[in-house]
Parts: structure tokens; sequence; C-alpha cells
């Protein structure tokens, strides 16, 4: 059993930006390729790490639903930075844009998704809903994810490398992943600057929805006064966005060729003099099975369940 992977491009992107040196690679002509590369090799390594090259690719989408409602939605990102940071990331977004376009493409990879308005957390949430494998991998660093788990989706950390299955959401944050939304609309969500009930963070909204507020407490007193707040968030940190389509998943058909075009028009030499084996390796699905995530599996078919 090999599981799918449904990746957050925006969280690998950023990742290989702010990683020491990556970023600032180019080619012999200047022309920035560092996250191009960076991001190539994040996929080589997830292939080998998780024993698969089934794969899906999910872009944010330049406009948004969400800010269309409520303007504030990460209304101050990047507003702060200086202008060298802003020219990094105008850079980061060019590469980005041309993995999206080209690069993938080229590769072979068929399952390469953006849709108007929306965000790639929309796009891994359809794919939860339609779980095109028996084990669909969420591949972010991305928490409000947390509410799309069930016995066969799970949430899985590329920089910790780290697996976290229903059980897990459950022994951490006291609910299973169905009240996850919940949990934020009560709270909030900083990342995407979703303001909560004042005073009122995950841990007290977890609390509230297992009901054990008393009902005269303060913090209870709080949530039943923000109603109109809550009602407010729901829909903006509710996976998938209400205008999310269905996706279609397509074999993918891996071209040599096409992995020769990229290494040469992005002056990546040493991906086909060092990592060639690899990435064939993955072109033909000879991936060895990863053990840990064997060992989960295995665990998870002893009888474990997801609540529901």
């Amino acid at each position: 059993m090999r599981p799918f992977l449904a990746i957050d491009c925006s969280s690998i992107a950023y990742s290989v930006f702010y990683a020491d040196g990556l970023a600032s690679l180019s080619d012999s002509k200047g022309v920035a390729v560092g996250v191009v590369y960076g991001f190539l090799q994040s996929i080589r390594v997830l292939g080998r790490t998780l024993g698969t090259n089934r794969m899906a690719f999910c872009f944010d989408h330049p406009t948004s639903f969400r800010k269309d409602v409520f303007p504030a939605y990460k209304g101050k990102r990047h507003k702060q930075d200086d202008p060298e940071v802003k020219e990094a990331k105008r850079i980061m977004r060019q590469q980005v844009d041309a993995l999206r376009t080209t690069v993938l493409p080229l590769l072979g990879f068929k399952n390469i998704y953006q849709q108007e308005g929306l965000e790639a957390d929309d796009l891994l949430a359809q794919l939860a809903i339609q779980q095109p494998a028996d084990l669909l991998l969420l591949v972010t660093r991305d928490k409000d994810l947390l509410q799309c788990l069930n016995s066969h989706v799970w949430f899985y950390d590329h920089q910790l490398s780290k697996c976290t299955t229903p059980q897990d959401v459950m022994k951490k944050y006291g609910v299973w992943p169905d009240k996850w939304a919940m949990v934020k609309a009560i709270g909030g969500c900083s990342t995407d600057e979703v303001p909560g009930i004042k005073g009122v963070g995950e841990v007290k909204a977890a609390q509230h929805i297992r009901g054990e507020l008393r009902y005269t407490a303060k913090t209870a007193r709080s949530i039943r006064e923000g109603a109109a707040t809550i009602k407010r968030n729901i829909p903006l940190v509710t996976l998938p966005h209400a205008r999310t389509r269905p996706l279609e998943v397509l074999e993918d058909k891996f071209s040599r060729k096409g992995y020769k075009k990229v290494v040469a028009d992005y002056g990546m030499a040493s991906l086909m003099d060092r990592d060639w084996k690899e990435w064939k390796a993955l072109f033909r699905g000879e991936l060895p099975h990863s053990p840990a995530l064997k060992a989960r599996v295995l665990k998870r078919h002893w009888g474990l369940t997801d609540g529901k």
C-alpha cells in the first residue's frame, strides 16, 4: 500500500525560501532557480521517505473568496516586509508559478491544481473528501487541515517528517478532527488573522466543545456573547471552501525527456548527475515502502478508529 500525497505547494516553497542559501541560488545567467531546485529536492525526499510517487500538487490562487467577505483576512501578511524581502518573495512566487505551469508538467505529473479564489488548503481538503487512495497524506504544516483527518486521511508535517492521525488530534487537543473547525472559529486563527473570542484559545475552545466549562464561568459567557464572531468565522476556517469544485485525479505519465529539459533549462546538472537514480526509481514506482508508515498503517488496522 502506497500513500497518495496531497501537497501544499506554498508550504513547501516557503520552507525552501527560508532555508539557508537555497533561495539565493541562480543559474549561469543569474536567473533565480533556488526555489525550483529546493522544491524538486523536497519532492524527491518525500517520495523516498514515504515510498510513493503518487502525488497531487495544490497551489494558492492570488485572489481570495474569504478576503472578499472579510477584508482583514491575512490582511497584514507581507505588509511589514522590507523592500528587499518583498522583492525576494516576488521572485519566489515567479518560481512557484513556473513549477505549476512548466516544471511539474514537464516531469509528467498530471494532478496539478489551482482554483480561482481558493487556497491550497481548500484543494487538499477536497482531495480528503474524494479520498483517491486507501491512505491520503496531507503534506503541509497548516494545522487548519487537522479538521479533514479520518481513518484514511492523515496529516504529514514535511519539516518534522511526522504523521498526525485522528487519534493524535484527540490525544493532544481533546477533540476529534470533525470538531477542529469549531475550535478555530471560537479561538481564532492567528496565522490567517481571523480573530476569535478575546481571551479564548484552542485549549479553552476545546474545553467548551467538550462541555467542561461552567455555564457561569467568564470564558463560557464570553463564548456565548461572541456568537456573531463565531458565525462569521465558521466559513473562514472551514475546509474546503463552499465554492471548491471536485478535482479530477489522473494517472501520471513521467518523462525522462521532460526531466532532462528541466535540468537543462534551470541549470541543474547536479540533479541529473547525483540524483537521477532516485528520480528514476520514483518515476518507475520502484521506491521501497516506508517502514515507519507501514507500522502506523498496521496499527490502524488493529482496531483503532477515528472517533466517528
